[in-house]
């Protein structure tokens, strides 16, 4: 399979999270499957990089022609260059390169590559297995609003439903495997009529129908007018 890890490039790093990417890349080489990430050099990345190449597994990165300049890529891997004036491009080679997504700790850009995939595997946009590894609880908060936003009713199905949360590396690739042989792709969703909307629609309904009706009784009486008095 080919895995896109999202996760932190920051030099500062915990070393528990640098621990846990190394392991989420040993998995991934050992089972031959393509590791695709961000190309940097720091943090999770690099800590995932390094280990990659290292047991010698495959790896793409997707980075932006701006950190190339400045020297933030990690060399002696498969790079793939996105331009422009933001990281949308950028992204989109991350989406097009995977066919699963592994998200460990990380920063604004780690959460908003996970909230993109999440937010269109909701819409059935994309049907790719989406897995965080909470590592040390990193992502309590994450769950606990997504939890909350679910019960006020402001998300269309169950968190689980497109996001698995696991505590390793091995359930996390256990779990992209398992779903990639047996995908469930979820009905885009549909909002409900409101009560409103519904006591419109039956207005016009019957507004619609007695202006047939009685055009239908108009012209009845004017066909028998005709008859009883031809002009």
């Amino acid at each position: 399979m080919r895995c896109c890890v999202f996760c932190s490039s920051s030099p500062e790093t915990s070393e528990q999270y640098l621990e846990m990417s190394r392991e989420v890349a040993r998995l991934l080489t050992e089972g031959g499957h393509v590791c695709v990430n961000g190309g940097g050099k720091r943090g999770c990345m690099g800590a995932l990089n390094a280990e990659c190449v290292r047991l010698g597994g495959k790896v793409v990165g997707c980075i932006h022609e701006t950190w190339v300049i400045d020297g933030a890529e990690y060399s002696g891997i498969e790079l793939k260059l996105a331009s422009g004036p933001n990281l949308h491009q950028r992204k989109e080679l991350l989406l097009k390169e995977s066919d699963c997504f592994i998200v460990l700790p990380g920063g604004l850009g780690t959460w908003d590559e996970l909230w993109e995939v999440v937010s269109e595997k909701q819409l059935g946009i994309r049907n790719s297995p989406v897995c965080i590894i909470n590592v040390g609880g990193f992502y309590d908060g994450f769950i606990a609003q997504m939890e909350r936003t679910y019960q006020d009713k402001l998300l269309y199905y169950p968190p689980s439903k497109v996001v698995h949360v696991v505590n390793t590396a091995q359930e996390a690739i256990d779990y992209c495997l398992k779903e990639l042989k047996n995908p469930v792709q979820l009905e885009v969703p549909l909002c409900p009529p409101t009560q409103e909307k519904l006591n419109i629609l039956k207005t016009s309904f019957v507004q619609t129908f007695g202006i047939i009706a009685i055009g239908f009784v108009l012209g009845s009486l004017f066909r028998k007018t005709q008859t009883r008095f031809p002009i």
